[in-house]
């Protein structure tokens, strides 16, 4: 009697232990067609289900997209006005300071930002929170944070002048 209630304890050990291991995501796609398919990847294209209503996913990405657009032309527009703000402000803090060299003090150049932003714009959507900065000598640095199932990655890009001059 004994071993046949070890027995069934080890079993049910070990089924609650492989189960729990044994974790998959389920994603119900809908074509074009209206056909139902179920899939651990996501859905491709047609209508996926969230849970509450079908969704298409072309107009999914397409808005998640435009929303990261969006973001990074909001970014890009408060740094110009900041750099412009401080390059009109920049000959008098040379004046009034002697600690203050003027080559600390350059602004990027603007094809550097242009450069920068099409970079960031052509990163998978695992790197959305991916942004660009200028240093105090001029350089465009890319902070290239990338987090997903798939792909981690933290890195520096460093652009002057046009060229890419540092990447970590």
């Amino acid at each position: 009697m004994k071993s046949i209630i070890r027995s069934s304890v080890v079993f049910l050990a070990a089924t609650l232990g492989v189960s729990a291991f044994a974790y998959a995501e389920v994603f119900k796609c809908k074509s074009e067609s209206g056909a139902i398919r179920y899939s651990d990847t996501r859905c491709d294209s047609g209508y996926r289900w969230n849970g509450k209503q079908w969704i298409s996913v072309e107009e999914e990405k397409r808005q998640k997209l435009e929303k990261e657009r969006l973001r990074r032309e909001a970014a890009a527009r408060r740094i110009r006005e900041r750099l412009q703000a401080e390059a009109a402000a920049a000959p008098q803090n040379h004046q009034s300071s002697r600690t203050t060299s003027p080559e600390n003090t350059f602004a990027p150049n603007p094809s550097d930002i242009i450069q920068a932003e099409r970079f960031l714009t052509g990163l998978p959507s695992e790197c959305s929170s991916s942004y660009w900065y200028p240093a105090a000598d001029g350089t465009v640095n890319i902070h290239v944070l990338c987090g997903g199932t798939r792909l981690s990655m933290d890195g520096l890009v460093a652009i002057k002048d046009g060229m890419v001059r540092k990447v970590r």
